[in-house]
């Protein structure tokens, strides 16, 4: 049998259609609006053109301020010293004289010394480890021929090979390198008699006699009228 074909949609149905899709597009949410961004690049630059002139602008500032901080001080130094100056123009003349020992002996300046003693009253031994035993007299491998070219160390030319052999005759002498470096080596007391026996023969360190200056003032004779 002939089957007819179903009803035709007219243009209000197609109408209804069309109503109910734009209905449908027009319920969705709004797409987001996208901002221009600078690059990476130019931002930067733009922060260096804004900020650089201020780094600038702080940096002179702190150098004036130093600068005038450095003068000031300068200007009160200068001030201070011509206070001194005054002072001193002011002062009574004054002489000094060499101050005797109290036991008859005199403070002889710059003589050898090995201690305080050696100078007599008044007198002071300047140096360096003064009254200590000097192991820097005798040198690893110098060339000798005897231990007076060793500084004196008691065995330590080595007659084999003509040099000197310092540590290890320290160490022979029950001064291994770190109880000699601790006990001997600018440690040990000594005097320039005693030095032969209580350093191995080595050398005492010696320095230089500083005398004690005492200031004496001088009253000026008054002018005749």
């Amino acid at each position: 049998p002939f089957r007819s074909p179903g009803p035709i949609k007219g243009p209000e149905s197609a109408g209804r259609g069309s109503v109910s899709r734009r209905v449908h597009l027009s319920s969705s949410p709004p797409l987001p609006t996208l901002k221009p961004r600078l690059p990476a690049t130019i931002r930067m630059l733009a922060y260096s053109v804004i900020f650089f002139p201020l780094l600038i602008a702080g940096a002179l500032a702190q150098d004036a301020t130093t600068a005038a901080a450095s003068i000031e001080a300068t200007t009160t130094t200068v001030e201070g010293s011509g206070a001194t100056a005054a002072a001193d123009v002011s002062t009574t003349a004054t002489t000094t004289t060499a101050a005797a020992a109290g036991n008859g002996t005199k403070c002889e300046a710059w003589s050898v010394c090995s201690s305080a003693d050696d100078c007599g009253n008044g007198g002071t031994c300047l140096g360096a480890f003064v009254g200590k035993c000097n192991c820097n007299a005798c040198i690893n491998f110098w060339l000798c021929k005897e231990d007076a070219a060793c500084g004196g160390l008691k065995g330590a030319c080595d007659l084999k090979s003509g040099t000197c052999r310092c540590w290890e005759t320290l160490e022979k002498a029950g001064f291994p390198f770190i109880k000699a470096a601790t006990e001997l080596c600018n440690a040990k007391a000594c005097t320039s008699d005693s030095a032969s026996s209580d350093c191995l023969g080595l050398p005492c360190n010696t320095g230089r006699c500083v005398c004690k200056v005492e200031p004496v003032t001088t009253t000026p004779k008054p002018l005749k009228p």
